[in-house]
């Protein structure tokens, strides 16, 4: 079971008004957030009500820019479970060209006790 997600590349994620540069194309920390939520959604169709992921890794290679109005999708190239990690290899193309690589891993946790630990 994969998971390829689209995301429209609004205004508000460029990097000038994230705050992580000066150009209006897509930021990198909102392809962060986009390889992030992709990964996600594929988890949580496996996990039974309760339970959830949280990021604990991500290692991107954001490859080439991409215009706001332009559209990004994200593509799970292989996904592993060991235990209670979900280790993601995934690609970002905008509707031109590849723009990212990364590799991400997610941990399983119980929404609940992970809440009350903090």
């Amino acid at each position: 079971m994969t998971l390829e997600k689209h995301y429209s590349v609004l205004e508000e994620h460029s990097a000038h008004n994230m705050g992580s540069g000066g150009m209006n194309v897509l930021s990198t920390p909102m392809l962060v957030a986009y390889l992030e939520n992709t990964s996600y959604l594929h988890c949580q169709q496996l996990l039974s009500e309760g339970m959830t992921t949280v990021g604990s890794q991500i290692n991107v290679d954001h490859l080439a820019p991409t215009l706001i109005g332009d559209e990004v999708r994200i593509k799970i190239i292989a996904v592993k479970q060991i235990n209670r990690r979900f280790e993601f290899e995934l690609e970002a193309f905008d509707s031109k060209k590849k723009i990212a690589r990364a590799t991400h891993t997610r941990v399983i946790v119980n929404e609940t006790k992970f809440m009350e630990r903090l």
